[in-house]
């Protein structure tokens, strides 16, 4: 409840100068925050997910979650990375360096990256593994995505 506070004391405060009253109002509008949480996967996400498509281009903040339930029977390495179009051109953005994950390792990690989507564009998520075998492999994927300006 604190933070619906803040943010309504921010808005108020930005309104009182009208030119910023209008991009505080259309930035908290677009696109809510995108959610995505995938438990049990004991595959690879090699097919981009579509989280959501920007009706207009902006800033955006993206935190991932990834907890190991269950070790790969021989050492792999997992890669979740966002899909997005920007000014260059169609990136693929590792969100971290990577998850290695060894006979009896159960863990979790986390991070966070910041970037640019072009409107009506896609913004996906993939997940492909590197090296050894995923057999016996669990994990539990969360991203959440927020509209930053």
């Amino acid at each position: 409840m604190l933070n619906h506070l803040r943010s309504a004391f921010l808005i108020a405060v930005a309104c009182s100068v009208p030119s910023l009253c209008q991009t505080a109002r259309q930035s908290t509008t677009q696109n809510p925050p995108i959610t995505l949480e995938l438990s049990n996967q004991t595959a690879p996400i090699n097919d981009p997910i579509t989280l959501f498509t920007p009706a207009k281009s902006g800033l955006f903040r993206a935190s991932i979650y990834v907890e190991v339930i269950q070790a790969a029977i021989q050492p792999a390495t997992l890669f979740p990375r966002f899909v997005y179009t920007n000014d260059t051109g169609i990136n693929n953005d590792n969100f971290y360096n990577s998850f290695p994950t060894d006979v009896g390792v159960i863990s979790d990690t986390s991070g966070v990256v910041t970037f640019r989507a072009e409107a009506n564009t896609p913004v996906m998520v993939v997940a492909p593994f590197s090296g050894g075998t995923t057999t016996g492999y669990s994990y539990n994927l969360y991203v959440y995505i927020e509209r930053l300006f």
